[in-house]
């Protein structure tokens, strides 16, 4: 990878160093268009080239707005470059919908789009992969959903595509905020595409609007979300989206159908919040089995956590409420998670359950007795 402040000092560089075949230009762009720098990627294949580039230049963008410099800047892909001659995007105007920028040609893609028959459709949805972005990847989306099933099948292979020319991680706020709308459209093929791609946004922030789409009312859609929550369960930030969302997790386990519920309480269990404890056993008093299940799990999860012995008096006053109210299991659930605290204060709670009328809460509570 090769960082210049001119296309003159990239271009004799490129010159005396290169022994691949293609070379990519990747620009950072202020939010009145003046160029900040560029980067050039180099690869065999025009895809490993434009990746390169764009990599460097987020990995650049990223550090220099840690620094407070250039917060509305953005990547933008220029493309192949020729080395040997001058570089052919235009000089940039004030504001970022210039010639050759981004927001420029997906305003004349989304427009073409929205205009033109079924062949023009395809050919703008092929073309998306000229200009990797959240803007691209929503196009990509909506004309999953389309009419004609050549334009769907030419949409499905560009979504393929773009995750692969694109930081994920660096633009998944954007995709999330543009394609999570999809989850709610008439048509399921749009539906199960959104899925599909909150999937490889690399950040739990997708979880959210995932479990929503595990409600819907067509299996493919439930099986994308599904298979895109598999993924996000072992992302590195999911900690830290589960402790921000607690209230929304709360809502999930009471509202929607089973599928939603089961889908909430499993991501509960894989993050191991310990304060989320109560939300798994208010869970474990579902109506439904397979939820009953899946929160049984998710309390077994959390309270193996290192830091759940760690929760504290308010927690421990809410679990003591659990125990005298609910069915029996969330009840039995309420006082082996009191047991497991190995807290005293937990203690007072678990001799009233010693009186409860059903005998596996009984004996739940004898167990957590030898445990505080």
């Amino acid at each position: 990878m090769i960082n210049a402040k001119s296309l003159v000092a990239i271009t004799a560089t490129v010159i005396s160093t290169s022994s691949f075949a293609m070379l990519c230009q990747t620009n950072m762009v202020r939010a009145n268009g003046n160029l900040v720098n560029q980067f050039i990627g180099e690869g065999a294949t025009e895809q490993v080239a434009c990746r390169e580039a764009r990599k460097e230049c987020s990995k650049a963008l990223r550090l220099s707005q840690r620094r407070g410099l250039n917060p509305n800047a953005t990547c933008e892909l220029v493309g192949i470059v020729d080395v040997n001659i001058p570089d052919p995007t235009p000089t940039p105007t004030p504001g970022n919908n210039y010639p050759g920028s981004y927001d420029y040609e997906l305003d004349r893609a989304e427009a073409d789009y929205s205009r033109g028959g079924w062949r023009v459709r395809q050919a703008v949805v092929q073309d998306l992969v000229r200009t990797p972005s959240a803007r691209a990847i929503a196009l990509a989306v909506k004309a999953a959903g389309d009419t004609d099933r050549d334009v769907r099948a030419a949409a499905n292979r560009t979504l393929s595509r773009l995750p692969q020319l694109m930081d994920m991680r660096f633009e998944a706020m954007n995709i999330i905020s543009l394609v999570a709308p999809s989850l709610r459209s008439g048509s399921w093929t749009k539906r199960q595409a959104a899925a599909d791609v909150l999937g490889k946004v690399d950040t739990a922030e997708g979880i959210i609007p995932l479990i929503g789409a595990m409600s819907d009312s067509d299996r493919d859609v439930r099986n994308a979300a599904k298979n895109s929550l598999r993924v996000l369960k072992s992302a590195y930030d999911l900690k830290q989206v589960v402790r921000r969302n607690k209230r929304d997790f709360a809502n999930l386990i009471k509202d929607g159908t089973w599928t939603g519920r089961q889908a909430a309480v499993e991501v509960l269990g894989a993050a191991q919040v310990s304060r989320t404890i109560d939300i798994a056993v208010k869970a474990a008093g579902d109506s439904d089995n397979d939820v009953r299940s899946s929160a049984i799990s998710a309390i077994r999860s959390i309270t193996s956590s290192r830091s759940y012995m760690n929760i504290g008096s308010d927690m421990i006053n809410k679990l003591g409420k659990l125990t005298r109210k609910g069915g029996w299991v969330q009840r039995q659930q309420a006082v082996f998670a009191l047991g497991e605290t190995r807290n005293y204060e937990a203690r007072s709670f678990v001799i009233r359950a010693l009186d409860d009328s059903d005998t596996d809460v009984r004996a739940a509570a004898r167990a957590a007795l030898n445990k505080i």
